[in-house]
């Protein structure tokens, strides 16, 4: 992964996730037909547990993971308030 301990790279790595995932979950959604994407998007939010957990615990970057869990935030927020 990246060695720079940034919050604004740890914003762009918990957006970048997601939005990839969700990209191939929508295309796949759109070739096969029928499928919940709500649970998709929570899915897509859910992949940041991975980098959430690698920047804070192996590699002891606190802005950059601070990142990354403001960005699950702000998707987890816009997923739900989608919902309603």
């Amino acid at each position: 992964m990246l060695k720079k301990d940034s919050f604004w790279l740890g914003l762009g790595i918990g957006l970048a996730g997601p939005l990839i995932l969700f990209g191939i979950i929508y295309l796949v959604k759109i070739l096969l037909g029928n499928m919940a994407l709500d649970k998709a998007m929570f899915v897509c939010v859910a992949l940041n547990i991975v980098p959430i957990r690698y920047y804070f615990i192996n590699e002891k970057m606190d802005h950059t993971g601070r990142g990354v869990l403001a960005m699950t935030v702000i998707l987890i927020i816009a997923v739900t308030m989608n919902r309603i």
